[in-house]
């Protein structure tokens, strides 16, 4: 029998099982004892199926909601739980993605990492919002938004409308493209309080010449990128670390990497040793995980 007096109130992801173990469900909260309690008395026939058939709660506490959203998603990818529908799917968060390695790379909005190439930046938790600080984005540095590159002899409406400078015509100037191209890198890894300062002049002086229109919009686009970056911030004095953590029974590490001083990403990672102590499994992990990857921060940080 669940009794939620006995989880914790903190924000978080819990996962239901049944009496074998097994995850039939993960979610996240931010107060996990309520949120499970609203599971327990829910009268939705699908909610009581996952109650009958649960026989105990699993608590994993996170720093914020982004990040228990981030761990969230990585743990229903990883345990494919049936009562999860939603984000099982691929119907993930969304990304945004900077396809670096061509030639004019473009910044798309893509859910899941199956066949991605190039950086994911995010997950981001407001579709809505994202969508209205992408459209300014592509204006403030214009990059194609075209999957497929293809010859044109004349400009499409989004070099029109000064989202992209066509390079599919071949008259596009390729170290300005460059150039735009690491400025926006640099905005979505972090760096947005030059952008943000120049949105707020612009707003404050079309309210003074009664451009109200024009100073709603730049009002929506600055909350737009407010709530997009919301809860992803860290306060240290290293804008670039990792940070690694063991599960207390060592059958899992926690890796959470801050990038110019915000998440970048998390992720839980499964060593499928028992009975590994908490600082062997973060020795193992340290080996094997940075053996084969690339950009490694200046600092590492761990837990033991």
């Amino acid at each position: 029998m669940i009794d939620p007096r006995e989880l914790p109130t903190g924000t978080g992801v819990y996962i239901f099982r049944d009496e074998g173990g097994r995850p039939l469900y993960v979610g996240k909260a931010r107060n996990i004892r309520n949120r499970v309690s609203q599971h327990l008395k829910s009268s939705d026939m699908k909610e009581r199926r996952l109650c009958s058939r649960a026989s105990s709660v699993e608590c994993i506490l996170t720093r914020g909601e982004m990040e228990a959203a981030l761990l969230e998603e990585r743990l229903i990818k990883e345990m494919t739980p049936p009562f999860n529908v939603e984000l099982k799917d691929d119907k993930s968060y969304p990304y945004l993605l900077l396809t670096t390695h061509q030639r004019f790379p473009g910044l798309f909005l893509v859910r899941g990492f199956k066949g991605r190439q190039g950086k994911l930046f995010g997950p981001y938790s407001g579709v809505k919002d994202l969508r209205v600080a992408l459209r300014y984005l592509r204006a403030l540095f214009p990059v194609r938004n075209c999957w497929v590159l293809r010859r044109r002899n004349k400009p499409c409406m989004e070099a029109h409308l000064g989202r992209c400078t066509a390079p599919c015509t071949g008259k596009a100037d390729e170290e300005e493209y460059s150039k735009n191209v690491k400025d926006l890198e640099r905005f979505l890894s972090g760096d947005t309080a030059g952008v943000l300062k120049e949105l707020r002049e612009k707003m404050r002086r079309a309210s003074e010449e009664e451009k109200f229109e024009l100073a709603a919009y730049y009002r929506d686009v600055i909350r737009g990128i407010e709530r997009i970056s919301e809860g992803a911030s860290i306060t240290a004095p290293v804008k670039d670390f990792d940070l690694v953590e063991a599960s207390e029974g060592g059958e899992a590490v926690y890796l959470l990497k801050v990038r110019g001083g915000r998440v970048a990403g998390a992720e839980p990672f499964f060593l499928n040793r028992e009975g590994v102590e908490g600082c062997l499994a973060i020795e193992t992990f340290l080996e094997e995980y940075y053996s084969r990857v690339s950009g490694m921060p200046p600092l590492i940080l761990v837990s033991q």
